[in-house]
């Protein structure tokens, strides 16, 4: 493992007596410079932390997918076809992918807490140029623009939940974490699609008015850092010293493009994407064309299906989170993972990041059942309901293999928690870029049986081979 990688801006120290475990330090959960550290803060500022960055991160995927529902009427608006319109999804979604490359070095070097805000800021900008927009190029532009400011948290909100929690309750975090919500059809319905927008602008203000009062800094040595020893200190943290951080921008770049090296990162990393690709972006952005042209379901209607999308993810992250954080310490040994993991791995006191993984095989399964269960619902014109069922199940799975993936792959590499997460999320948006690119096509080309089929057996293919690979080999890897 290259030294690089695995540096952070910040001393560190290994507890005495710790197991050692090649390049994962996997027993180390946080860098102790300070007196008081995320990690011992009280649980009540943690939670506030958690609602914080779980609401920021939430945003960046409802701001995505708030009005596909309303693609008919912005086709009428801007006077183009409602292929040209999925495009601003994906062109929000890329940017939100690759913006975290500045923005990582730049929180290695001024904090988290300033970045975020001012990331935060500059994306409630080009919502309201969003609002604001007449034609197909400004709108897109502003898209562009949305995409680079919301997916800030999208890598610290993970090294946050890194510093906050220990490996063992790590999982739970993350997973709620990587929860969002959308609500927007109904708007669409009774209004127009600028308010959809609007509404967008006035939940970032919200969240930004939050942030400025509560998000604390978890950096030592950044102007805004604080010793929270009691809730009253949170408040208002301006800063108040020097930055004394030693971040450095390029190393922090250098050390993203390594982990990009890595093959358990780039197997972690299809494993979730494929799947989520094709669930998440896939059937939510055919719901226009699936329910409102196949079922005729006015945009209210339409938003309603998306209910069951959400009830998936909560429902899933219910249990998957505590059931990974389980099964991934060292003090206890299930069966299921015994019989899964190879010998060389269970002979090491089964004190590994891999034993996360065995929880990840049912959410792929139930990724694929849906995946087949919606193409040919619609190919077979059954009942709506059906549809409704099967993509919530693949909300289930998704969220499953998305909590489970994040919080192994933070574990194998937690002094790189931002860099790890990046080339995550990088996989995650190039997935939903390239599906949005060519779903709608496939779907009228083949039928939507066939085009789903595909989708279940690539899902099949990167999902359940890169778990399996990962659980082989993975430590090897690292």
């Amino acid at each position: 493992m290259s030294q690089e990688f695995t540096s952070s801006p910040t001393p560190s120290r290994k507890p005495s007596g710790a197991s050692s475990i090649p390049a994962t330090d996997f027993d180390d959960p946080v860098d102790r410079v300070s007196p008081v550290l995320p990690i011992d803060w009280a649980p009540s500022i943690k939670y506030l932390v958690l609602f914080q960055v779980v609401a920021h991160a939430g945003m960046a995927s409802w701001c995505a997918s708030a009005f596909i529902p309303a693609f008919s009427q912005m086709s009428q608006f801007f006077h183009r076809p409602i292929d040209d319109i999925t495009y601003l999804v994906g062109a929000y979604t890329l940017m939100m992918g690759f913006g975290v490359l500045l923005w990582n070095p730049l929180a290695d070097r001024y904090g988290r807490r300033p970045v975020l805000l001012f990331s935060l800021s500059e994306c409630l900008i080009a919502t309201c140029g969003a609002a604001m927009s007449k034609t197909y190029a400004s709108i897109m532009v502003a898209r562009i623009f949305q995409g680079f400011g919301i997916c800030a948290p999208l890598s610290l909100g993970a090294a946050y939940m890194k510093e906050m929690y220990s490996p063992r309750n790590r999982g739970t975090a993350l997973g709620i974490w990587t929860l969002g919500i959308t609500c927007g059809p109904f708007i669409a319905h009774h209004s127009t699609w600028t308010w959809i927008v609007w509404l967008e602008a006035l939940m970032l203000t919200a969240i930004l008015l939050f942030e400025v009062v509560f998000l604390p800094e978890a950096i030592p040595g950044a102007p805004c850092f604080r010793n929270l020893r009691s809730f009253g200190d949170v408040l208002f943290q301006l800063p108040t010293s020097p930055n004394t951080i030693t971040g450095d921008f390029f190393l922090t770049t250098r050390k993203t493009l390594v982990a990009a090296r890595y093959p358990s990162v780039w197997l972690a990393g299809l494993a979730f994407a494929v799947p989520y690709g094709y669930i998440a972006v896939s059937i939510s952005s055919l719901f226009p064309v699936v329910y409102g042209g196949l079922y005729h379901f006015n945009p209210s209607e339409q938003g309603l299906l998306y209910l069951p999308l959400l009830a998936g993810s909560l429902l899933a992250e219910c249990g998957t989170g505590r059931m990974g954080d389980k099964g991934s310490d060292p003090e206890i040994t299930t069966s299921t993972s015994a019989l899964c993991l190879p010998k060389d791995v269970q002979s090491d006191s089964t004190k590994v990041p891999e034993m996360r993984l065995v929880i990840a095989f049912p959410g792929i399964l139930i990724c694929i059942a849906s995946l087949l269960w919606f193409g040919f619902g619609v190919e077979k014109h059954l009942h709506w309901a059906h549809l409704a069922v099967a993509s919530g199940l693949g909300a289930y799975g998704t969220q499953m293999v998305t909590s489970i993936i994040f919080s192994y792959i933070v574990d194998c590499w937690p002094k790189s928690a931002k860099e790890v997460v990046t080339i995550m999320n990088l996989f995650r948006v190039i997935s939903s870029f390239v599906v949005l690119f060519y779903n709608q096509r496939l779907n009228k080309a083949v039928g939507y049986g066939l085009a789903f089929g595909i989708e279940a057996i690539v899902s099949a293919v990167f999902g359940l081979g890169g778990i399996v690979v990962l659980i082989a080999f993975g430590g090897k890897f690292r």
